[in-house]
């Protein structure tokens, strides 16, 4: 399907930088620390909404390695 895509130009394939995985990586790991802290505070809800946004990054920091790997393989 990712093929066709990109066969039909409507979408391209990107390039995935080693810095790239650990910026995402970085900053999903910091997002999940700040939960932790904001969650020890009390502060339930917000600590919610900030790992949620640690998943986003681990989601995309996935989603990079995929596309890289098949990147990589053809």
């Amino acid at each position: 399907m990712l093929d066709d895509l990109v066969k039909r130009g409507k979408i391209k394939r990107a390039n995935i930088s080693e810095e790239m995985y650990l910026k995402e990586f970085n900053v999903g790991v910091k997002d999940l620390n700040t939960a932790v802290e904001t969650f020890e505070l009390g502060n339930y809800k917000w600590a919610t909404i900030q790992s949620y946004y640690a998943i986003f990054h681990g989601e995309l920091l996935l989603i990079h390695s995929i596309l890289l790997y098949r990147y990589i393989k053809t």
